[in-house]
């Protein structure tokens, strides 16, 4: 199932910004989140005190319906400020789910796993690599920075597509799009770990740019596109990616 719709954040500082009932009640995100609160403690109710934290988590999640449903179970024993604040460690944090349902609905780490086995090898090279982006990318910058070892820089539009019909990407439309990753999924491969806290299988490579070619960066450092199946091996470091986020 794709993310959900999450509300907007207006700016300001967190314990100032306020976000109307309206826009809470239009968020599908938050409609869930409060449905499954409630199946846990039936007394709890959006409210001008805890709205926007509620908001604020839905936002943290990406609005990944299962992230969600986990966060909300968290309710019967933490409130909802408890709640985002450990979202640091959200694979930690949202690991109990229903036992009775299907391995990759249990936890979010297995989600995540699941959906990465399902890949082909390019399309887990290119979740590895784009992993770096840490505020979203245009295609040109994918080319730049995911091609090489195994991937051809005119397949990278292929491979970010299908990246994008299975909810690794999403899309931010302007005159030229950007894609960006999902914080939950993004973290996890640009760790460079499979799973939160263990060590990573391989080297990571360092992305440079080379002074005769100012557009074109070089990779040094050993790489692979596949480790026990899992994202995190193979992924660049942010160097060069930093300064195709940023332009």
């Amino acid at each position: 199932m794709p993310p959900l719709p999450t509300p907007e954040l207006p700016g300001g500082t967190p314990d100032k910004v306020w976000i109307s009932d309206q826009a809470l009640a239009a968020s599908d995100a938050v409609t869930l989140f409060v449905e499954r609160a409630r199946a846990v403690r039936p007394d709890f109710a959006l409210t001008p005190a805890n709205g926007t934290t509620v908001a604020r988590i839905c936002r943290r999640l990406d609005g990944i319906p299962l992230a969600l449903e986990l966060a909300a179970v968290r309710l019967r024993a933490m409130s909802v400020e408890q709640v985002l604040e450990r979202l640091d460690d959200r694979f930690r944090l949202l690991a109990h789910g229903n036992r009775a349902a299907a391995s990759r609905q249990q936890t979010l780490q297995a989600l995540i796993d699941w959906s990465y086995d399902l890949c082909t090898a390019p399309e887990q090279a290119l979740w590895q690599r784009a992993s770096v982006f840490s505020g979203g990318f245009e295609l040109a910058a994918a080319e730049q920075v995911c091609a090489g070892e195994g991937i051809m820089a005119e397949d990278v539009l292929d491979l970010v597509d299908a990246l994008v019909d299975k909810s690794i990407l999403s899309v931010e439309r302007h005159s030229d799009p950007r894609y960006r990753m999902l914080e939950s999924i993004r973290s996890t491969a640009a760790a460079g770990s499979p799973r939160p806290g263990s060590r990573p299988h391989c080297g990571a490579g360092t992305a440079t740019t080379s002074s005769k070619s100012p557009r074109r960066p070089t990779a040094t450092g050993s790489a692979s596109t596949r480790s026990r199946g899992r994202p995190g091996c193979g992924a660049r470091t942010p160097t060069c990616a930093r300064r195709w986020s940023s332009a």
